[in-house]
């Protein structure tokens, strides 16, 4: 698969969990830009802490590498 492939698969955003991921993903965010012209968000996951409880995906602003 080559760059050409991020413009035609179905990627609508890169995901991380915790702060220890952000930087892998505002750098996956940022070269898929530079291989595709596209911008996509990073989406921050919270895992639940208990069964009952829901995950939670976050857009965040300032987590993003880039602007759209």
């Amino acid at each position: 698969m080559g760059a050409e492939s991020g413009t035609t698969l179905p990627i609508e955003a890169v995901f991380y969990i915790g702060d220890a991921g952000k930087a892998g993903a505002q750098y996956d965010q940022q070269d898929f830009k530079n291989q595709t012209g596209i911008w996509i968000p990073a989406i921050r996951i919270t895992l639940p802490q208990t069964p009952s409880a829901d995950v939670r995906f976050e857009f965040i602003a300032g987590d993003q590498a880039i602007s759209s």
